[in-house]
């Protein structure tokens, strides 16, 4: 039960699919890439009205400078694709596959130490509670026979008629 339920344990699991996830990831760069970009503005009061925004796929141009400013709008736009692809990175990429693999193992191991951890933990407190169980069973059990003690007693001395403060000869009593 500690070990389907316990938070550290599902961190940990979690930690580890987000690492195995980084090894994907560091997979992708091996792919080609296609960045598509489309751009519409409205420029207005504005001498540069062919703005675009900060990206990668169209480099950044301004549209011509104007001599006069006017409340009339002016309509812009923009598109591209970008397709890039890079076939030699002098191992950079298996370099990063492998980074990410380093981590995705020390996640596994670090999951495997936690539900161990738990495992112990969760087994010595079982162990604990198992011996308390049986400290106030022997105390129950201790507790019983003081009591028959004390009745065996009490008989006894009732039977020989003895009060407290009575000193007990036991020669004359024969021996009892």
């Amino acid at each position: 039960m500690a070990l389907k339920n316990y938070p550290s344990i599902r961190s940990a699991r979690a930690n580890k699919s987000s690492a195995d996830a980084g090894v994907d990831l560091a997979r992708t760069p091996y792919l080609p890439r296609a960045d598509l970009l489309w751009q519409q503005n409205l420029a207005t009061r504005n001498n540069v009205f062919g703005l675009l925004l900060p990206q990668s796929v169209i480099p950044g141009i301004s549209g011509p400078g104007l001599d006069t400013t006017s409340l009339t709008g002016v309509w812009g736009s923009a598109g591209g694709l970008l397709f890039s692809w890079e076939p030699v990175d002098f191992g950079l990429r298996k370099a990063n596959v492998e980074v990410a693999r380093a981590v995705s193992n020390q996640a596994r191991a670090g999951e495997s130490v936690t539900t161990l951890d738990v495992s112990a933990t969760a087994a010595d407190a079982a162990l604990v509670l198992l011996a308390a169980k049986q400290t106030a069973r022997a105390a129950r059990a201790n507790v019983e026979r003081t009591e028959i003690f004390a009745k065996v007693v009490q008989t006894w001395l009732t039977m020989d008629e003895l009060r407290a403060g009575t000193k007990v000869n036991v020669k004359q009593q024969g021996g009892k």
